[in-house]
């Protein structure tokens, strides 16, 4: 499940958990997509639990939550 969001510069974002079938670690991160700018280098943050939990806390999370989330997302290498 993805999560659409603006940032402050009014960016269009997706969120989405991603474990390592994705090609990232095992271990559950929320990937930050940039939809208006698709060149831009995704970011990512660490997540608790399985890919289920991030899945989970994006879908409760408020529009608030996701934006603290990225906020403290940092870009992939």
């Amino acid at each position: 499940m993805a999560r659409s969001f603006l940032d402050h510069n009014l960016l269009s974002w997706e969120a989405f958990a991603s474990t390592g079938k994705q090609g990232f670690t095992d271990d559950p991160h929320i990937v930050f997509q940039c939809r208006t700018i698709p060149e831009m280098r995704p970011r990512w943050i660490a997540a608790n639990g399985d890919e289920a939990d991030a899945q989970g806390m994006l879908l409760n999370a408020t529009e608030a939550d996701i934006l603290n989330l990225f906020a403290r997302a940092v870009d992939l290498p």
